[in-house]
């Protein structure tokens, strides 16, 4: 079972982004925020969850923490969004690029070079991500020296012209199919140019990967007091080192060249004199750090992250980031070993380690944190994270009330709020704080719903949960795609029949996993007995459903008062069980009307005693199912709420319906004492019994065909209760360790009462059944 399982999530990797044909709503995005992202970067928030990525949870952070984007950021936060989210290589920001071939088009008797931007591109990242060798600052640089050197000598100036060709030898040096270096300088030029020469010079040699050379010009121009480039050379120096890491093989080469751009880049950030270097210093040692320091490098990149700036380095911190915890989940960075103990400690990383732990001591750590910065960042962490026992609860309530509804991040506190306060039992004061989250979340349809899951189980009446419970379908997602944004409804103006279903199923408000489990587990067979016979009470596609949930969960629990009131709306839902509810109708009750009932459910595999969430199982209720969803599976929310595909139990639903989600109150607010106490007892009679689904049809005909030897057709109905538990062999029966002794008494009153017959041979041809043992 277990190998099936994990086959299957392997092919659920590869194939992750492709469309398929079983799709199912989203309600609640489980990775990520309300689309557009870029609202979502200007600090409308919705509600984060602990399941987000982390590139959500960092715009999390900035604005809890009052330091919000400036525009350039938010700008930079979507490049990397891009990046991230589709795989796609960093976009080579050409700004200076563009710059510098404007001034350059200006000057008169040079014509422009013909530029071969496609080999500039170097692929080769040892530990680093892949960028232009010829950086787009490198041009800024030409642009404004350029600019500098006209004022000072004239735009006729031979001076000009000389750096102008030299200029223009170094840019080509970024295709390694050039190798023609800047010619040295005459001495009859003014000292300024000499100097611009060869730092030239130098450039096109680190540009042409001769970085030994390259080192050598630096270091001279660095001892130059008369050079306006020994600002610049040690940072340099630096820089150069770092690629020579990058473009080597050997290992301790590659460390022992770390190490040294390590120390160049601490040396450079000591000197004051060379402060206008300090910001590319800054971010470039963070790069040799995340290999000979991971956590240090982490922690010094955070700390720029949380730090508003404008400048282009944001994009490049948040990659390198992002990347680097990436390795960290896997234990392993830069192809070795880490001990998780070694995560970064900075505040920002520790805020979304704690936020997604699941370990008891997070809350905890968030709760102390927060009392400690008192920063609404960790007030966030620990309110999201605490329940109604929880130390400090009401504490925690009284600073997120205090929160104004303007200020970003504020609807999620009042939602987290008003969740505390329902846990608690304190109905009034929950309610008045979801209306105004709903407010807040009227364009966030994904928080909406959230809010709404919530919502609907603080309504004073019955009537008003019935208005809530169906919910708006938000995204029509495929189930195997883990990022939410696949649809095949999207597809449906191509003809596709499949697609038009899907957009066909997305249009229909259904229940989502919160609206299931709750009138699932929270109200009595009485109270859904009232609910199915009201015609206006839900959508009728909804109505059809509960009406055989009521039914079938009626035979369950004895109660054929309730089952016989609905026999003939079941009739006229499902005209193929019309004949066998007669029977069922005539039978006096007890052992006689779970026979009666067993025969009317082994037509209806799509019966169940819950409502299922979302679309459910698509297949018409008289027949079965190819994905064995064929009457009812074992009690879990896994199998019940979560994703219908009987295999994936033993993920929680592939991570789609997240505990932190699935806020399920004690009760609802309306639902009596009495009311809640009987639907307790049926649940926990539905959940602990030890008959299941087919076993439970089985048990009940074989007796009957047993008690009636007579009967002429006694073999085919054994056949066709066995027949009811083949499996196809990519679908594994949730029930498949549960006792078997129904199908196991009726292969064996098969085989010894009906052994010639051609139904004993149809069945001994069958694959894939739970019966191997006696055939």
């Amino acid at each position: 079972m277990r190998t099936l399982a994990l086959i299957f999530l392997f092919l659920v990797h590869l194939t992750a982004g492709i469309r398929h044909d079983f799709d199912r709503p989203v309600f609640v995005f489980a990775h990520h925020p309300d689309l557009p992202i870029s609202e979502y970067a200007t600090g409308r928030l919705g509600i984060p969850a602990p399941e987000y990525a982390r590139i959500y949870l960092y715009a999390a952070y900035r604005y809890l923490q009052d330091t919000p984007f400036t525009p350039r950021e938010q700008a930079a936060y979507l490049r990397v969004w891009k990046i991230r989210g589709r795989f796609a290589a960093q976009e080579v920001d050409q700004t200076g690029a563009i710059a510098w071939s404007r001034i350059r088009a200006t000057i008169p008797g040079f014509p422009l070079p013909i530029e071969r931007a496609e080999s500039r591109r170097i692929t080769f990242a040892r530990g680093f991500l892949s960028e232009d060798i010829c950086a787009d600052d490198a041009f800024a640089s030409a642009r404004e020296t350029l600019r500098d050197r006209i004022r000072q000598f004239g735009l006729q100036s031979s001076a000009v012209a000389f750096w102008i060709k030299g200029q223009d030898r170094v840019l080509a040096s970024c295709d390694p199919a050039n190798v023609n270096l800047p010619e040295a300088a005459p001495a009859n030029l003014p000292p300024l140019i000499k100097a611009d020469r060869e730092y030239q010079i130098a450039a096109a040699l680190f540009y042409l990967q001769r970085f030994d050379e390259a080192l050598e010009r630096l270091r001279s121009i660095a001892k130059d007091a008369n050079s306006p480039w020994r600002i610049w050379a040690p940072y340099l120096i630096g820089r150069t080192l770092l690629w020579q890491a990058r473009f080597t093989q050997e290992d301790n080469v590659y460390f022992q060249k770390l190490d040294q751009a390590e120390a160049q880049f601490r040396a450079v950030l000591a000197d004051r004199r060379l402060s206008p270097t300090h910001a590319g210093a800054d971010r470039l040692l963070a790069r040799c750090m995340l290999i000979t320091h991971p956590a240090s490098g982490m922690e010094k990149l955070a700390s720029r992250l949380v730090k508003p700036q404008s400048f282009y380095t944001r994009e490049s911190d948040l990659l390198m980031y992002l990347n680097a915890v990436d390795s960290f989940d896997h234990n392993e960075y830069n192809g070795k070993h880490i001990d998780k103990s070694s995560l970064p400690r900075d505040d920002f990383s520790l805020w979304w380690e704690t936020l997604q732990s699941s370990q008891v001591q997070s809350y905890t750590r968030a709760v102390e944190r927060w009392h400690r910065s008192r920063s609404k960042a960790w007030l966030y962490c620990a309110i999201a994270k605490a329940r109604e026992n929880s130390p400090e609860a009401d504490a925690l309530i009284e600073a997120a009330l205090k929160i104004q509804m303007e200020q970003p991040g504020a609807p999620a506190m009042r939602y987290h709020a008003a969740r505390l306060l329902a846990l608690k039992g304190r109905f009034a004061e929950a309610r008045s704080e979801i209306d105004l989250v709903l407010q807040a979340s009227e364009t966030l349809p994904s928080a909406r719903n959230q809010t709404l899951n919530l919502k609907m189980q603080l309504v004073p009446s019955l009537a008003e949960m019935l208005r809530l419970s169906p919910r708006k379908v938000i995204l029509a997602s495929a189930e195997m795609d883990s990022d939410e944004f696949e649809s095949r409804s999207k597809d449906a103006s191509n003809g596709d029949p499949r697609a038009k279903a899907a957009a066909r199923l997305a249009s229909l408000d259904r229940l989502d996993a919160v609206g299931a489990r709750a009138f699932s587990e929270k109200l009595p067979l009485d109270t859904l007995r009232g609910v199915a016979l009201n015609a206006q009470s839900l959508p009728s596609y909804l109505l059809l459903e509960l009406r055989l949930v009521v039914w079938t969960r009626a035979i369950l629990l004895a109660r054929f008062d309730v089952a016989r009131e609905f026999a003939p709306l079941i009739a006229a839902d499902h005209p193929q069980v019309a004949a066998d509810m007669q029977s069922f109708l005539k039978a006096a009750g007890g052992r006689a009307a779970e026979i009666a009932a067993a025969y009317v459910l082994l037509k209806l595999p799509g019966a169940r005693p819950y409502l299922a969430a979302g679309y459910g199982r698509q297949a018409p209720a008289n027949l079965p199912d190819e994905w064995g969803r064929n009457w009812w599976y074992r009690f879990t929310p896994s199998d019940m709420y979560g994703i219908d595909l009987p295999y994936m139990w033993e993920f929680d639903s592939f991570g789609r319906d997240a505990a932190s989600r699935l806020v399920v109150l004690p009760r609802l607010a309306f639902v009596t004492d009495v009311e809640r106490q009987q639907s307790a007892r049926e649940w926990q009679h539905l959940e602990t019994s030890g008959e299941r689904g087919r076993n439970w049809i089985a048990v009940r005909i074989t007796e009957d065909v047993r008690d009636h030897p007579q009967r002429p057709n006694g073999g085919q109905i054994l056949y066709s209760v066995i027949r009811a538990a083949s499996v196809n062999p990519w679908s594994v029966h949730p029930e498949e360790d549960y006792p078997q002794t129904g199908l196991v008494a009726a292969y064996r009153l098969l085989s010894t009462r009906y052994p010639g017959s051609i139904w004993y041979r149809k069945v001994n041809e069958m694959q894939g059944l739970f019966l191997s043992q006696e055939k």
